[in-house]
């Protein structure tokens, strides 16, 4: 029986990477946890290079990792260290879900617009929220990071999430408390995290200011060439001569006081960060910044709802060996004037998670993202969803072949989207969502034809129409699956979803018009093909579906 625990920690050691330090960590095992699994835990770290803080304190909130620290470790899929140390499910825990999409946005996300009560997502809402969830994948840092630090100055407490619990540390892993943690992880994708990127010299000189007791107004971030993470700040220590440690929890080392190390003299600072999931640690020395905990905590702008000035682009991360790199360019091939990249604090976990980069472009901006899996040796997966104020649209079940490149282009002026990959990949469907203050539409649709390996489709948001065709007019076929989602006159949420399929002769489009689709008419959607000025009628099925 040892023997094969040890083999489980072995494994589990070599996909999460190694620890550090005797002297920053005690020995406080989480009740739920197993008792053998944590001790080789322990014993493990303790045989580390010593990363723990040093030097006279000059700034203290009094937070420590036992007990301000979550007793079980940085989230991801699959879970295997909580998952040998606790049992929980290898699914890891509970992401964003409608309560937490409120607490993030605001009634906006529901199409009841309620404060409190039932909250049913809106069509672009919940591609959103599917969205951030499938980027948690890898880890869910920020918001440990920051959730930790909310709790620690009452912000909010314990007992909120688990009865009897007085401490962070007394949190288990299967409580509520994941839906916050994945809560306030989501805040990153709705907020330029490089706003708030700092200096070394800054981040000590302005921690040394704030840091006081029984509050952490900040959360850390590090962005390096391996990925990026977060941690919560809670002391410096001045080590002469200019350097300073800078006291943090690290939520991929539980029950561990732990150092980013700075040299003000030299502007630079170094942490050792576990990402390799071989064993090997890596050293953070490039990007670092502070995100005050109120930014975090309060409500983000909604990137999908009425009046958002500007174009987010998300993208799924894949399972690789190897980095999959990405491109943002106009549809000429060139740079784009005020375009942003924000990059995830999950780091690359290479054979688990390649992280994407999100895109923020401004609001009428064509763009092309390019994906480029040429140094892979399988195929590739994804979704991108790009989002703006009107409406959404994207591609869903992309795969790109290995060796091959994919590229998404929009026009938003138009509502003209195309995707495209080498020969033989499977496009899947492309995506269409109008937001419109009472009700939602979404489209699915894909196409196929001779006309190569593209699909082409076009959401007309002021006459509400989505136009489906062929690379060139070819001969083809296209099918459309619709949804509507309105409340009703009871208050009570009500989705109809309408199919449509057609062949497409040649230089002819599938159009499906939902102009008149609503509460009044439940029926009121019309698909027809059209080609040369004449439109032939296409059947279309409807099915209410329960909420």
């Amino acid at each position: 029986m040892r023997k094969r625990v040890s083999a489980m920690l072995s494994l589990v050691v070599a996909l999460l990477g190694t620890s550090p330090a005797f002297a920053d960590i005690g020995d406080h095992r989480p009740s739920g946890a197993d008792p053998t699994v944590w001790r080789n835990y322990v014993d493990g770290y303790r045989e580390e290079p010593d990363w723990s803080p040093r030097g006279t304190i000059v700034a203290d909130t009094g937070f420590r990792a036992h007990p301000d620290g979550f007793s079980f470790f940085n989230t991801g899929v699959p879970d295997q260290f909580n998952n040998a140390m606790f049992g929980s499910p290898l699914s890891g825990p509970k992401n964003l879900d409608a309560e937490a999409m409120r607490s993030l946005m605001g009634r906006k996300v529901c199409a009841e617009k309620r404060e409190t009560g039932p909250c049913t997502l809106t069509l672009a809402a919940q591609q959103w929220m599917d969205s951030a969830n499938e980027s948690m994948a890898g880890g869910h840092c920020f918001g440990f990071a920051s959730t930790a630090a909310e709790l620690f100055g009452k912000m909010l407490t314990p007992g909120q999430f688990q009865p009897g619990a007085k401490s962070t540390y007394d949190l288990a892993l299967r409580t509520p408390i994941s839906r916050k943690i994945a809560r306030n992880m989501a805040t990153q994708y709705a907020m330029d995290v490089l706003d708030y990127r700092t200096s070394p010299r800054q981040t000590v000189n302005l921690l040394k200011r704030s840091l006081t007791a029984g509050s952490v107004p900040y959360t850390l971030f590090i962005l390096w060439d391996g990925g990026g993470h977060a941690l919560t700040p809670y002391a410096v220590f001045d080590r002469g001569d200019g350097k300073y440690d800078i006291g943090v929890y690290d939520n991929n080392y539980p029950d561990a006081d732990r150092a980013i190390r700075v040299d003000t003299t030299a502007n630079t600072y170094e942490y050792l960060v576990m990402t390799n999931p071989n064993g090997s640690p890596d050293i953070a020395d490039d990007v670092i910044g502070l995100v005050p905990t109120s930014v975090i905590a309060d409500r983000q702008k909604c990137p999908f709802c009425p009046g958002a000035n500007e174009t987010t682009v998300q993208l799924k991360p894949v399972k690789s060996q190897v980095p999959i790199k990405t491109r943002l360019t106009d549809l000429d091939g060139n740079r784009i004037k005020g375009a942003t990249v924000k990059k995830p604090t999950n780091p690359w976990q290479p054979g688990q998670r390649w992280e994407f980069p999100t895109y923020v472009v401004p609001k009428k901006q064509d763009f092309i993202v390019t994906i480029d899996a040429r140094r892979s040796k399988v195929p590739v997966r994804t979704n991108l969803l790009a989002v703006t104020g009107q409406f959404a649209v994207g591609t869903r079940g992309a795969t790109i072949p290995a060796r091959g490149a994919g590229a998404v282009g929009l026009v938003p002026e138009r509502g003209l989207i195309v995707y495209g990959a080498n020969k033989g990949s499977d496009l899947g469907s492309l995506t269409f969502v109008d937001s419109r203050p009472t009700l939602q539409v979404e489209v699915r649709a894909s196409t196929q034809s001779s006309g190569g390996p593209f699909l082409l489709g076009q959401l007309n948001e002021r006459s509400k129409k989505v136009v489906l065709f062929t690379p060139d007019g070819r001969r083809g076929s296209a099918r459309a699956t619709a949804a509507l989602l309105y409340v009703g006159a009871d208050g009570v949420p009500v989705e109809v979803r309408a199919r449509a399929a057609a062949v497409l002769p040649r230089n002819a489009r599938l159009i499906v018009d939902y102009a008149s689709w609503g509460p009044k008419d439940r029926s009121g959607v019309e698909a027809y093909v059209k080609r040369k000025g004449k439109r032939t009628p296409v059947d279309v099925t409807f099915t209410k579906v329960g909420l």
